[in-house]
């Protein structure tokens, strides 16, 4: 069905429409009644998505300050049926460059909040317009994309969400949300990949990304004949004296990603990585996490690893868990767990890099959970973050009892899909924080594991990569 429908017809097909606050709020129970609205909508209006699957017959085109807003991401899926990207907000075609957007036209302002959005697909579409298969962002767009689920998605580049060229002190935020089974075949970022600035998209500077409590699932970058970065999220930032970009990941889960070539999660900018849990990740070198700063970014760029837990990731170069690509990148790793992290045989070191400080590093069995990826009673994680710099609240908004935990949960947490993003389960969209948690001294221990971890992260990670047929 195309885009076709006028206003006339939008009330023809009983499409609610209300007026408040100086903006539009639409609700939709169908494909048609979607398409309607899309084809009808205004900047800055809400569309309000009824519980139900919609299968899109072509992109969904984002307006600045829009709201795409569903009834849980558990309830509400938008499909693209592996046929078709789901949402862009691209920006305006140059005339003179087929496949190019002009700079500094891209949709900003915008939000997808309580959606799943599966099987999009990007991979192979025409030239600059083949990357980001649930969500492709060029020519300075912008947006927030919060309690949503992005799985099996497809694309070139950032196989569920491709970001270039943010506006000057931008931030892009994904807050509560869940990346699961995504792939990029030939290029990097299977699950994300993030360009500050480049090609024909508007140069940026100072621009922000932030990630907080999400849940990086199974992502694959790369296959059989092409080595690609970056299986969870890949970012790119130019060497302009002009430009800087900032990273905040926080009280996020990256479980049994796999990249044929470097690092699960890599970044190029000032970065900070706080109270996250990495867990049966699989590269071919460059470790867990890479600091990958080039040109000026190397004296101008800081990498913050701290409270984070690194359990059974391989590196089958045998590079380091943290990795300076550049070995003169300014890494500080502060109370970090790392804990039987190998080449596939052999342990592997802690952190590299000719200006790397490793402080406070913990080494004992996490005892995680093999289903939850909570740590049990008697954890080495327990208790063990540096105060000073600890979250508050874990990844399902348990607050710290005593001392935060390391990694993403405090114990007595239900883990991953209990608590974050869609995945909370009642279709209520609101990511299901605020969990009442246990007190950590009457904990018992239950399914706690250490060393079985890896055979089990193994074998979930197996199950996870299981891609569909084209």
């Amino acid at each position: 069905m195309k885009l076709q429908y006028r206003n006339a017809m939008v009330f023809a097909i009983a499409l609610t429409m209300t007026f408040a606050g100086g903006a539009f709020a639409v609700d939709v129970t169908d494909v048609a009644s979607l398409e309607a609205a899309i084809a009808a909508g205004a900047d800055g209006e809400t569309i309000n998505l009824a519980a139900g699957t919609y299968v899109i017959t072509q992109p969904i085109v984002l307006k600045d300050n829009q709201t795409f807003k569903g009834a849980g991401a558990a309830t509400t899926i938008i499909d693209g049926g592996d046929a078709m990207r789901i949402f862009e907000a691209l920006g305006d075609p140059d005339p003179g460059v087929p496949g190019d957007f002009l700079p500094g036209t891209g949709q900003i302002g915008w939000t997808l909040d309580g959606l799943t959005l599966t099987k999009g697909l990007a991979h192979g579409a025409s030239a600059g317009n083949d990357d980001g298969g649930a969500i492709c962002i060029r020519a300075g767009g912008w947006g927030t994309l919060q309690n949503c689920i992005l799985s099996e998605n497809e694309a070139t580049s950032g196989g569920a969400i491709d970001i270039s060229g943010p506006p000057d002190n931008a931030t892009f935020s994904i807050i509560n949300c869940e990346l699961i089974n995504n792939f990029a075949p030939v290029g990097q970022g299977g699950a994300m990949d993030y360009r500050v600035s480049g090609g024909n998209d508007s140069g940026s500077n100072n621009t922000t990304l932030f990630i907080d409590s999400c849940l990086f699932m199974g992502n694959i970058a790369g296959d059989a004949s092409n080595a690609e970065d970056g299986a969870a999220f890949h970012s790119r930032t130019p060497n302009a004296a002009n430009v800087d970009s900032n990273y905040f990941i926080l009280n996020s889960v990256f479980i049994n990603n796999t990249q044929t070539d470097d690092s699960t999660f890599e970044t190029r900018g000032n970065t900070e990585v706080k109270n996250c849990t990495f867990v049966g990740n699989t590269s071919a070198d460059r470790g867990v996490i890479t600091a990958n700063p080039e040109g000026d970014l190397l004296t101008r760029s800081t990498f913050l690893y701290t409270n984070n837990l690194f359990v059974g990731n391989v590196d089958e170069d045998g590079d380091s868990v943290i990795n300076a690509r550049q070995g003169d990148a300014l890494i500080t790793a502060t109370n970090n767990l790392f804990f039987n992290n190998t080449d596939g045989t052999a342990a592997v070191p802690n952190t590299n890099g000719n200006l790397s400080v490793e402080t406070g590093s913990v080494t004992g069995d996490p005892l995680l959970d093999p289903t939850t990826y909570v740590p049990a009673a008697g954890s080495a994680a327990i208790d063990t973050s540096e105060v000073a710099t600890a979250l508050a609240d874990d990844y399902n908004g348990n607050p710290a009892i005593g001392t935060r935990d390391i990694g993403a949960f405090e114990l007595g947490s239900a883990g991953i899909f209990g608590g974050s993003g869609g995945g909370d389960g009642d279709g209520d969209g609101d990511g299901g924080g605020g969990t009442t948690a246990v007190p950590e001294a009457g904990m018992p221990v239950a399914g706690a594991i250490g060393l079985g971890l890896v055979a089990a992260a193994c074998a979930l990670g197996g199950a996870l990569a299981i891609r569909r047929k084209k």
